[in-house]
């Protein structure tokens, strides 16, 4: 399946020979399907990589990844799923975009193309310079929950770069009840070393929600609610609501969270 969407992609690109040029390592990890294609690239390859009598290993990317960051590519073109995405964000995080063709069992990151093609499409238009910049793309993977729980939660290894085509990037995927343990526990800190007779005002979302919960506070979760000396002393206030706080309040603190 893998080969088969990589392909799809490439073959986007088989065309316009002049305007790419590519890096790979020959062998299953890039150099087979260019090959097959008539692209021409250049090995960078170990012997280890060029083997095709094992299997290939997160430690084949991880090499063959640090030799791109030697050659100073503009983009790393990928095949795979969260797991390959976190692997190369491991070592050259922010430094070069990324962007994968989607090929794994998930794919929550936002660095993924929403289909094969597509990421041939976004190269295509990066070479001809229809968009040159960049954006950030969270790498986000599945953390399987103890206990028995089937839920999943996705869990924030960093923020990637990635290229400027959100038409064809799928959005990242976050869990809409289940929170990062990280989040967690920094609502419970946050809620630890609140200052007193200081008005905290929450918005709404998930998010928020966290801290009021690490208050033991039940808050309205849609609305907005202001909390005074760890106590819930208005919700789902209007905007009036929010002016005659503040004219009785020196000291305010906002509390948002971030949507999209």
């Amino acid at each position: 399946m893998s080969t088969e969407r990589a392909r799809r992609a490439l073959k986007q690109l088989s065309d316009f020979p002049d305007e790419l040029l590519f890096y790979a390592a020959d062998g299953e990890m890039g150099g087979v399907l260019l090959k097959e294609l008539g692209i021409e690239y250049v090995n960078i390859g170990d012997q280890l990589i060029n083997s095709r009598f094992r299997m290939t290993a997160a430690s084949d990317t991880i090499s063959l990844v640090r030799k791109m960051e030697e050659v100073n590519v503009d983009v790393i073109l990928f095949a795979g799923g969260d797991g390959t995405a976190r692997d190369i964000f491991s070592v050259i995080e922010n430094r070069i975009p990324i962007l994968g063709i989607p090929c794994g069992v998930k794919m929550r990151s936002g660095v993924f193309a929403k289909y094969p093609e597509g990421a041939g499409d976004i190269i295509l238009d990066l070479a001809k310079g229809s968009i040159t910049d960049v954006v950030t793309g969270e790498i986000l993977d599945v953390l399987e929950l103890s206990g028995g729980s089937h839920e999943r939660a996705s869990t924030f290894y960093g923020v990637a770069r990635t290229i400027n085509s959100r038409v064809r990037l799928q959005s990242p995927k976050l869990n809409g009840t289940v929170h990062d343990s990280g989040l967690s526990a920094l609502a419970a800190e946050f809620a630890e070393y609140m200052k007193a007779d200081r008005l905290y005002l929450f918005g709404p979302g998930g998010t928020t929600n966290l801290f009021l919960d690490a208050l033991g506070v039940s808050g309205s979760r849609l609305g907005i609610d202001a909390v005074y000396n760890g106590k819930l002393i208005a919700q789902n206030l209007t905007e009036v609501d929010i002016l005659q706080l503040l004219t009785k309040f020196t000291l305010v603190t906002l509390i948002l969270g971030v949507i999209g």
